[in-house]
């Protein structure tokens, strides 16, 4: 019986209704669900491209994918989380593919694995019964990728790198972009025990392109020492590697992306079987200059927003590092923007430590003072996910903001600081309260600029709110 789009999302609501645990034995699991589903042979049919990190590698998986169409190849790119629809996680040759395909697909995987719960074998049953979501999203990104024809598929870790889902395709090539702190739950308490998890994505024999790591240079040593351990060949990509000396304008990041886009770029060529030391094409320069992935250094003008008032500039950065460059990106943009009066305004969300968080903003929003660059308001959200119960208590909003409106009016106590209690239902409630003064010498019928971040959840409800308000279906 053919399960359509509907069915799949309700499916989906199911598998996403408890958090995945950690597990040392979820690379085996994956490879035997992989062996048992019958998509091992995927493996030979396709090059992938593997690409791990703490920030900036999903703005590199989409480089890396722009690059390589434009050398021709039909590429896969698999990436997470999704912002406002699930299709976003498979791209194939830069498109979604359709709600049809897409269940097809899905259920084609799913209905294997169901059938495995029911086997005779308990290690069958047992594994079946570890798909977890990402899982089974990576597992159907195998089956779309091989049968839509993809020559090259690029793959995303999920969380860490060496016992992630992922690490089980046999890599052409792998790139580690800016390694911090992030997830250090899973994957440890220092910068160096995290840099061995990203670190284990590394294979014998296949080319490994790291980002200089300017931020934690230890972490140098730890995939050195890895990488000869594994006999990886690795290449930290630090100036003067790459014989270009005009980089391009990106259209995503701008410069504090430069140096993902040059994983990017050198992950693709050695993909494509290209030298690193020939001229860059026309094709690969239209690639890093048009390329756009949404809630990665994501504008969205005036003149696309109801009202034509409010600038969106959506970054779904949560870690301290990550928020300090694209603090610094907003500034840099609304300054290179700046119509007239233009007010800056910040819509924040995060469940991460508050005080270390807007301490990393600090030196850009310092900056930005000298610029005349500031911040007229800080609008603290809520948000509807997770969706999944805490210790199985639904979240408290109004205790979650509590801190984060201490340590904002702490650091930062000349801009007001606006906690919401509950999450927007409509755009326009959000227009009101952007666009609304907060004081006589704030002119409430001058312009917004909106710098969107601290969370992908956040990012992605706001582009649903703005899709409904747009008169569009965020899931068309």
């Amino acid at each position: 019986m053919k399960r359509g789009y509907s069915e799949m999302l309700e499916v989906v609501n199911r598998v996403t209704a408890s958090r995945p645990q950690r597990a040392l034995d979820n690379l085996e699991i994956t490879g035997r669900l992989v062996q048992r589903l019958g998509l091992d042979d995927v493996f030979s049919r396709l090059k992938f491209v593997h690409i791990a990190g703490t920030k900036g590698k999903g703005t590199c998986a989409a480089y890396t994918s722009s690059l390589l169409m434009s050398h021709g190849l039909r590429v896969g790119l698999f990436t997470s989380p999704h912002l406002v629809d699930i299709r976003e996680r498979i791209i194939i040759d830069g498109k979604m593919l359709s709600r049809e395909l897409f269940a097809k697909y899905f259920f084609d995987v799913y209905e294997a694995q169901q059938n495995l719960m029911n086997s005779d074998s308990e290690l069958d049953r047992e594994t079946a019964s570890r798909a977890n979501f990402f899982r089974l999203m990576f597992l159907m990104s195998l089956h779309a990728f091989a049968s839509e024809g993809v020559e090259v598929g690029v793959m995303e870790v999920g969380i860490g790198g060496r016992i992630d889902a992922t690490n089980v395709i046999p890599s052409t090539v792998c790139g580690i972009t800016s390694l911090g702190m992030d997830h250090m739950e899973i994957l440890g308490n220092t910068v160096e025990e995290i840099a061995f998890e990203k670190a284990g994505i590394m294979k014998k024999g296949v080319p490994c392109f790291s980002g200089p790591q300017l931020e934690h240079p230890s972490t140098r040593r730890v995939l050195q020492e890895h990488s000869l351990k594994v006999e990886c060949p690795l290449v930290f990509v630090d100036p003067g590697v790459i014989p270009i000396r005009q980089w391009p304008q990106l259209s995503i990041g701008g410069e504090h992306a430069v140096n993902n886009s040059k994983i990017a770029f050198l992950l693709a060529r050695s993909a494509a079987e290209i030298s690193p030391m020939m001229p860059m094409t026309e094709g690969e320069r239209i690639a890093l200059t048009t390329t756009v992935f949404p809630g990665r250094s994501q504008i969205i003008p005036a003149t696309a927003v109801p009202g034509g008032k409010i600038t969106l500039f959506l970054d779904g950065a949560h870690t301290p590092e990550s928020l300090h460059v694209a603090t610094q990106w907003f500034l840099d943009e609304a300054k290179r923007r700046k119509g007239g009066n233009a007010r800056n305004v910040i819509l924040f969300y995060s469940t991460r430590e508050a005080s270390l968080l807007f301490r990393s903003m600090l030196p850009a929003i310092s900056k930005g003072r000298g610029d005349g660059q500031v911040f007229v308001k800080c609008i603290l959200a809520s948000i509807r996910f997770p969706r999944t119960p805490v210790n199985g208590v639904q979240e408290d909003h109004k205790a979650h903001l509590l801190p984060y409106v201490e340590a904002w009016r702490k650091l930062y106590p000349e801009t007001p600081c606006l906690p919401c209690a509950a999450p927007f239902e409509k755009w326009e409630d959000l227009q009101e309260l952007v666009c609304g003064s907060t004081g006589e010498l704030e002119d409430e019928t001058a312009p917004v600029n909106v710098f969107i971040t601290g969370s992908f959840f956040l990012v992605g409800e706001m582009l649903e709110l703005l899709h409904k308000a747009s008169g569009g279906a965020p899931n068309e």
